[in-house]
């Protein structure tokens, strides 16, 4: 971020591509932080889980 606060160049609108490329760092860290967390590795062990529960019940029913 602080990159950002002392980048310039001759091109128009570099307040608004400033913006753009701070709102983009904000969320990319946003994400690590999600992907970082322990909570998230549970929640997708726990959604593969039950996808492949409801993919052998939903096997098991298309075979009648």
């Amino acid at each position: 971020m602080e990159k950002m606060e002392v980048y310039s160049d001759r091109f128009p609108l570099l307040s608004v591509r400033k913006q753009i490329a701070k709102a983009i760092i904000g969320i990319r860290m946003m994400c690590y932080k999600i992907i970082m967390a322990p909570l998230f590795d549970n929640i997708s062990i726990f959604v593969i889980l039950v996808n492949s529960f409801i993919m052998i019940i939903d096997d098991g029913n298309s075979e009648n």
